[in-house]
């Protein structure tokens, strides 16, 4: 009872200290536990922007006929979204111009992020849309209905005059840049159309597959999280860095 007397006069006594304290250790962790949901926040922010900027993957895999098994059961990355390109658009010289005319499945748009500006998607084999970059670049002002003229060759033979062939398409939309902002982006078909038209191209065509990263990998590095992916893959892959090392 000695005891507990002197604690209750002690606690009675420097009950003042002792709430100052309480409320001290208390808006502490309030603090902490604020900046720590911020954080979180923020980092969240900052990754949706990037996303909607450079693309929802976090492989790409170039250039494959078919997904690379080990990418496809591989335990932090999602299944890949596949888009086609066929031919090498050419300038009026008949010279490469670095773009290509291919297709998007609503799939692929739906995980790439890639967006209309203006427009619509090509809906029958006589339309085309085409990413700004890729639109400004060839010349065109950008209206929609604009009559767009493809210079290629078939099976990408630039130097047999016998395979060069134009195809006119009217545009009916224009998509956001992506072919000079994404890494390699590039090999995304700058010009788009509809399956059937892509197949009219009488040229095979390259797949190319993006890979996202499953929601509940966190790392501090993704770069070492990439890098061991690809040392388990067998084919060429890029790392979207512009969204992963911000």
């Amino acid at each position: 009872m000695n005891i507990l007397k002197i604690t209750f006069k002690s606690v009675k006594r420097r009950y003042r200290q002792i709430i100052r304290a309480a409320l001290t250790t208390l808006f502490a962790v309030f603090f902490v536990t604020a900046v720590l949901i911020f954080q979180e926040n923020m980092y969240q922010w900052q990754m949706q922007s990037n996303k909607d900027r450079f693309g929802d993957w976090f492989i790409m895999d170039i250039g494959s006929r078919q997904p690379d098994s080990n990418l496809t059961d591989h335990i932090y990355i999602e299944q890949p979204v596949k888009v086609s390109r066929s031919v090498n658009v050419l300038n009026d010289d008949w010279q490469s111009t670095g773009f290509y005319v291919g297709s998007f499945s609503s799939e692929f748009l739906a995980q790439s992020h890639i967006k209309l500006d203006e427009g619509r998607q090509p809906e029958n084999s006589g339309e085309i849309a085409m990413d700004w970059n890729t639109l400004l670049s060839l010349g065109y002002t950008g209206e929609i209905g604009e009559t767009i003229t493809i210079r290629y060759c078939e099976e990408n033979s630039v130097y047999n005059n016998e395979a060069r062939h134009e195809k006119q398409f009217r545009l009916s939309g224009i998509f956001a840049n992506y072919t000079s902002i994404w890494k390699y982006g590039k090999k995304m078909p700058g010009a788009v159309v509809t399956e059937n038209a892509l197949s009219a191209f009488n040229t095979k065509c390259k797949n190319s597959y993006l890979y996202s990263l499953k929601e509940s990998v966190r790392a501090s590095d993704y770069a070492i999280v990439y890098k061991k992916i690809k040392e388990d893959a067998k084919t060429e892959t890029e790392y979207n860095s512009a969204v992963y090392d911000y």
